[in-house]
């Protein structure tokens, strides 16, 4: 039965992460009786919700948003949620907004710092961010010139209605009048004409008079519009910027590389600040999540924002850092459902931010902000100084520069099929340190790459890998295996990992086969530091084990050697049961035993497991009997990218540590659209017209795979 929980709406307003983080230990599906809704708050239960319409319908008429704004886009299962949204996506797919947008954000971007940067001090919130939404709105949605006073008000009503879980008559009574005020304005502008190329001019078909159902439509879908338009991309610039002002790190990586940073300053700021915190479904058939059974006709709000602070998910989630490898949040949601102005988010709150960097020295805080809200969350005010200055031409981005040059200093057998490779510096110079848990990726001769985990002495000045050699892999590690030898010059790229080493009070380790590489200089950093630690080390028998020897002995107890040839699989729910509430578990090794791992781990709230895949996960479900590899040139990066049968292209870009913006990962939002520059696409979105599809100049990688052997794309 699922368990009651007592929330205080004042306590989420200021801070909700306190009250999601109990509610993933103790209750991850829970009723919650002030919301008169069920809160799901893992992050694998709320991307089921958001993704599964065949469980979780998204007709939820009594919602705070369908009460506050009527039948809506949100609140509709497909087909009539396709029918309506599809205007939307043509117009708001990342090519249409590089057409037809950017330069709509740009010219507004630089009116409105034209105006505030003499001034040296400005709330960057109200004088800067919510004017550059509200007049980007205005200009690519159609709206006539309302007040922005008047904008304002629709929208924070909207808002307060939209999170109204608590049925506050109050707030119902001011949405209907901001409603009737919203409704005449669209009626004159709908029988006027609404502005050609606009969005509402596609909504309406360019009819000048709508059926009662139509416009009612209409109405509810601009309204989602006028609060996303302008909620989501003020409250991410303000938390992108707060970033930058008070965290020393990202400053430093965004000064340094704006080009590059920025964008990952914007996916980090969406993880960890989700300016929209739930989506609502209803459940239409029984379901069981985390091992609470839920009935049909029941309501549940999926919390956005605590998944993407799940311990689970994310290494360190109440962290900000914009150098997580894997930055595949759902702040837009997911599924068919997610956000389809998110390009334009991105577009609108990349170029705010990159410019007020530029344009101002010595930008500070002159006061520390308030950050509020928790269905619609960011800071309400920024107040800041500077000294303005001229715009400066970015620098070049590090990673269009190329590999790093090293040379092969010796090679040796570890175990039975696998490698040791030590590598140094091309002209001799000592390496740079690295961290537990990071990987470099070798080019090989064909300009691809490949992702091996660094398990040497951190600090020696060479670097030292493992390879274990794949026969009936993509043909990286037999070349290697094959043609390593000392003094072989060969690129990389710089190491990077998210896959750090934490120190906690009790850690299990759990490597499976060569996942051992990652897991070794974690556990000769516990053993330097004394900490309470243990080894499970996995694989066929101890041939297929490398660095036996730099291992503490069997018999000191700490260390499991477990060959699966004599004794069978492990069972890792006892093993993790032993792990002590605010322990720490690592587990690399085959997929199989990740996702074992991982079932596991849900059942013990108090632990926290951490893991690295071999592979992506995949987000569609292919046959590799029925697919075929290839692939993707980086035609700006100057890389080659294998895309293997079983997995998606996006997956592919992933795992090579290339960002791309994706949301529903289902290709129906038409957010990872890429440029394709040379080759043929293998279509498989639903957003392409076939007009576009025969002209393949774009695709979208979440799902689309390519006809040729290669295909070169803008990236």
């Amino acid at each position: 039965m699922p368990a009651e929980v007592v929330v205080h709406l004042d306590e989420l307003d200021v801070d909700p992460y306190p009250t999601y983080a109990r509610l993933r230990r103790t209750a991850p599906v829970a009723w919650v009786p002030s919301m008169h809704t069920y809160f799901v708050t893992r992050w694998a239960d709320v991307r089921r919700v958001a993704r599964d319409a065949e469980v979780f319908s998204a007709e939820v008429h009594d919602s705070p948003l369908s009460r506050a704004i009527g039948p809506n886009l949100l609140h509709s299962d497909d087909p009539r949620h396709a029918e309506q949204r599809a205007p939307l996506t043509r117009a708001l797919r990342p090519s249409a907004v590089a057409a037809a947008m950017a330069a709509i954000v740009d010219a507004a971007v630089a009116d409105l710092l034209a105006d505030v940067l003499p001034r040296g001090r400005a709330d960057l919130i109200t004088d800067f961010a919510e004017n550059l939404s509200l007049r980007v709105l205005r200009e690519v949605s159609g709206l006539p010139p309302v007040a922005p006073a008047i904008l304002r008000r629709w929208v924070d009503t909207i808002g307060r209605a939209a999170a109204n879980y608590e049925r506050d008559p109050a707030k119902d009574a001011d949405v209907e009048r901001t409603n009737a005020e919203i409704d005449e304005t669209l009626a004159g502008l709908i029988a006027r004409g609404a502005p050609d190329g606009s969005i509402i001019a596609a909504i309406a078909g360019g009819r000048r008079s709508l059926p009662d159902q139509e416009f009612a439509r209409l109405c509810s879908t601009v309204k989602l519009l006028i609060i996303g338009g302008i909620q989501e991309p003020r409250d991410l610039f303000g938390t992108a910027l707060h970033a930058y002002l008070t965290r020393p790190d990202v400053r430093a990586a965004v000064d340094r590389d704006p080009q590059g940073a920025v964008p990952r300053l914007v996916e980090e700021s969406l993880r960890w600040g989700s300016p929209v915190g739930t989506v609502t479904r209803q459940v239409v058939r029984p379901v069981e999540l985390s091992g609470t059974r839920l009935d049909p006709g029941v309501t549940v709000a999926a919390v956005l924002a605590s998944a993407n602070r799940d311990e689970s998910r994310w290494t360190a989630p109440d962290d900000f850092d914009i150098d997580r490898e894997d930055l595949r949040h759902m702040a837009f949601a997911a599924g068919v459902h997610a956000c389809v102005g998110a390009a334009l988010a991105r577009t609108e709150v990349r170029a705010a931010l990159t410019a007020v960097i530029e344009r101002c020295d010595d930008l500070r805080l002159t006061a520390e902000p308030a950050v509020r809200g928790w269905e619609f969350r960011g800071p309400t005010d920024l107040h800041v100084a500077w000294r303005p200055r001229k715009a400066r031409r970015p620098a070049p981005r590090p990673q269009e520069a190329g590999p790093l040059r090293l040379v092969v200093k010796d090679v040796a057998a570890e175990a039975r099929g696998i490698i040791g490779v030590r590598l140094g510096a091309a002209d001799g110079t000592p390496l740079p340190a690295w961290s537990p848990g990071d990987h470099l990726q070798l080019e090989l001769p064909d300009g691809r790459y490949r992702s091996y985990s660094l398990c040497g002495p951190p600090d020696s000045g060479d670097w030292y890998i493992a390879i274990q050699r794949e026969d009936d892999g993509r043909g990286g590690s037999r070349w290697l295996h094959d043609n390593l030898a000392p003094g072989l010059a060969i690129g990389c790229v710089r190491p990077r990992g998210n896959f750090p080493f934490v120190p906690a009070p009790a850690t299990l380790f759990i490597a499976g086969g060569i996942g051992i590489t990652p897991i070794l200089p974690m556990v000769e950093r516990a053993e330097r530091e004394r900490l309470d630690w243990r080894l499970l080390y996995v694989a066929e028998d101890v041939t297929r084990m490398p660095f036996l020897t730099r291992l503490p002995p069997p018999g000191d107890g700490r260390v499991t050697l477990w060959p699966t040839a004599s004794r069978g699989r492990p069972d890792l729910g006892e093993w993790i049961g032993r792990v002590p509430p605010g322990g720490h578990v690592y587990c690399c090794g085959p997929a199989g035993m990740l996702d074992q791992a991982g079932e596991h781990a849900g059942r013990r709230p108090g632990v926290r497991l951490h893991t690295e895949r071999f592979a992506a996960h995949a987000d569609a479900t292919l046959d590799p009997a029925k697919e075929r590899a290839f692939d993707i040139r980086l035609t700006r990066m100057r890389r080659t990218i294998r895309v293997d049968a079983g997995e998606t292209a996006l997956a592919a870009l992933e795992r090579a540590g290339v960002l791309i913006p994706s949301t529903c990962r289902e290709g129906t939002c038409g957010s990872c659209e890429t440029a394709v520059l040379a080759g043929r696409p293998d279509h498989r979105d639903v957003v392409l017209s076939p007009k576009e599809r025969a002209a393949g100049r774009t695709m979208m990688p979440c799902v689309s795979r390519a006809l040729d052997d290669i295909i070169h794309l803008d990236l």
